[in-house]
């Protein structure tokens, strides 16, 4: 299992550090670029903290809270740091809970955007093997330790 966790973290395109997520304690923008072999993820800010629209930030942080046992959600984990909204790069995952565990299947880019984030999604993974598997209290502990707006 990976291990999820929140960081005080200052990506390169900011000019503070912020509360970030971290697998197996890499920011996530470069747990992604090397486990998803996709580089210009170092450019991407956290979607459940660096979207400036009030709706979107909302969904962002709602669609990564696990659901019930059995179900899958396209969570927008990573978008432009330069535009900080789901019109721009967005790049989601599919989420899966399964007993206590919180498995991303695959990833891939959203091809719809605002409220519909994900909805279409070019996916750049198979899901054939998940990308991640948390477990799902300490998913839980991570995501509580973000400050709400």
């Amino acid at each position: 299992m990976e291990k999820i966790s929140t960081i005080q973290y200052q990506p390169g395109f900011a000019r503070a550090p912020y509360d970030w997520i971290a697998i197996n304690g890499v920011a996530i923008e470069k747990w992604c670029a090397e486990r998803l072999n996709y580089p210009d993820a170092l450019s991407l800010g956290l979607a459940q903290i660096w979207v400036v629209d009030g709706d979107e930030l909302q969904l962002a942080r709602r669609r990564i809270m696990p659901g019930e046992d059995c179900s899958s959600t396209v969570v927008p984990i990573l978008v432009c740091s330069d535009d900080m909204d789901f019109g721009c790069t967005v790049v989601v995952v599919e989420q899966l809970v399964i007993d206590g565990t919180v498995q991303w299947l695959r990833w891939g880019h959203s091809l719809s955007s605002g409220s519909e984030v994900g909805i279409t999604t070019k996916w750049a993974s198979s899901g054939a093997e998940p990308l991640a598997v948390f477990n799902q209290q300490e998913f839980m502990e991570c995501l509580n330790k973000f400050a709400p707006e």
